[in-house]
């Protein structure tokens, strides 16, 4: 290890213990709010004070309330280690959710104790991984304007608000009906996504209030589930896309298998030359005599939704915000596009360049939005490799929509090299920090194709095009 590298790692140690003492205090505090109930939480508040109050017990009363009320603590804690309830638990989650909008699902809670359970509430466990000191160091906390300047500096807020972040919903405790012993209740849950892609559920805990209603007593179930949670998605005019119907060599089937093939048309006698593997085999057993398949290629609509994720070097909070509005719209073309007489054809990159095609009994568009929910930003790759991506394919294209984070040089070439093409281009820009109007130069003879999107006013952006 080099001098400077020894250097670097020694001044992150601080920062390191900083972000130990964050998760000690978020797991001390959430330990609080899910073990003692509201009323719990008071008499601990209220015994603190009675506890600092009557530290002479000369001067007043109050150490004997502060007395009595851990006594009453300690009694309902030592009550929960008598909870030996078990239990079965299975959900039905629906196959993909929405961000933002209520997540409806059902589970099956099968007590084994032999008796009726009483009292339960159930709390929903999810996967929730701290964030690594780069991660802490790179996001910025979209509420960090409305924050005093101590919160700011701390930087706790953002820990706790990254932490919500990475779970990926907020789900409430949830107060169960009478269990009867040896058979499966199903209740109805409810939680709201708050971002795209996977929420992981780990488990849940079936937990049951001491009689003085201070003290949960926990048990928990292992059940791990999925639920992919798809981006936002707006209204969009679908059918104003550019591009007509072009010469596809191969027909729809080249996109399905591997090498090319074309779309079957008729019979024909064979002639010499022939490939043998486009023989018909069931009529040359009827006829006694070789027959061919005759194919043909066809002309179809082939569009093209082209996603940057390449986010700029100095990514703060807005950057993120720019490149979420990116793929809520690129997740808006993507649902929206009838993909039952043409393809729609998603290129974004990751840490390679994606590409999948749906349309025509390849696909879905479904898959299109699952390969969306899950795109992240590119800081450290160039945009030249997806370019190279959407130019290696120009011969198919009959329209491209192009969603982009910003209007530079690189981009701009892209735009350029689609209309010497003559590819019809849709290009929509999504920046929080450009300000109209943008050059429409690359944009050929189309410039009334090139539009700018404010993150903030998304649908209504969408709503005009």
């Amino acid at each position: 290890m080099s001098p400077r590298t020894a250097l670097r790692s020694l001044g992150r140690l601080p920062l390191r213990g900083i972000l130990w003492g964050f998760r000690l205090v978020h797991r001390s505090s959430r330990w609080l709010e899910q073990r003692f109930t509201p009323a719990g939480r008071f008499a601990i508040g209220f015994a603190s004070v009675a506890g600092a109050m009557g530290v002479d017990t000369r001067l007043n009363l109050a150490h004997q309330l502060f007395a009595l009320l851990a006594a009453l603590l300690l009694l309902a804690m030592l009550w929960s280690l008598g909870f030996r309830g078990r239990f079965r638990v299975r959900r039905d989650l629906p196959r993909y959710g929405a961000v933002g909008q209520p997540l409806q699902y059902r589970m099956h809670i099968h007590p084994e104790s032999g008796k009726t359970e009483r009292g339960l509430e159930l709390l929903e466990q999810l996967e929730c991984n701290p964030p690594t000191l780069d991660d802490f160091l790179r996001e910025r906390d979209p509420w960090r304007r409305g924050r005093n300047w101590f919160d700011r500096m701390a930087g706790y807020p953002r820990w706790a608000w990254m932490m919500r972040r990475h779970a990926g919903a907020a789900a409430p405790d949830q107060a169960l009906p009478d269990l009867p012993p040896a058979r499966s209740t199903e209740i109805r849950l409810e939680l709201t996504p708050l971002r795209r892609g996977y929420i992981r559920f780990t488990g849940v805990v079936v937990a049951r209030a001491d009689p003085l209603g201070l003290f949960r007593a926990w048990r928990r179930v292992q059940a791990a589930d999925r639920v992919l949670i798809l981006p936002q998605r707006h209204r969009v005019n679908a059918t104003a896309l550019p591009g007509g119907r072009r010469y596809q060599p191969g027909g729809v089937s080249m996109a399905s298998e591997i090498g090319e093939s074309d779309e079957f048309a008729s019979l024909r006698e064979y002639r010499p030359g022939d490939p043998v593997r486009h023989i018909h085999w069931r009529s040359l057993a009827k006829l006694g005599r070789p027959v061919v398949k005759e194919y043909s290629d066809e002309f179809f609509v082939r569009h093209a939704l082209v996603l940057d994720t390449f986010a700029r070097a100095d990514a703060d909070a807005d950057a993120d915000a720019d490149f979420e509005a990116a793929v809520s719209v690129a997740a808006s073309y993507a649902a929206a596009i009838d993909t039952q007489d043409s393809l729609l054809d998603l290129l974004l990159a990751g840490a390679d360049v994606h590409h999948l095609t749906a349309g025509r009994g390849l696909s879905q568009s479904a898959q299109l939005l699952e390969l969306l929910a899950c795109a992240t930003p590119c800081e450290h790759r160039r945009f030249s490799r997806l370019k190279n991506a959407v130019t290696d394919n120009l011969g198919a294209i009959s329209g491209c929509i192009c969603v982009l984070l910003d209007w530079d040089e690189p981009r701009q070439e892209m735009i350029r090299k689609l209309s010497l093409a003559q590819v019809p281009v849709l290009t929509l820009v999504v920046s929080g920090r450009l300000r109209g109007p943008l050059d429409p130069e690359p944009m050929g003879r189309h410039p009334e194709r090139l539009h700018l999107l404010a993150p903030e006013r998304l649908a209504e952006g969408l709503a005009r095009l």
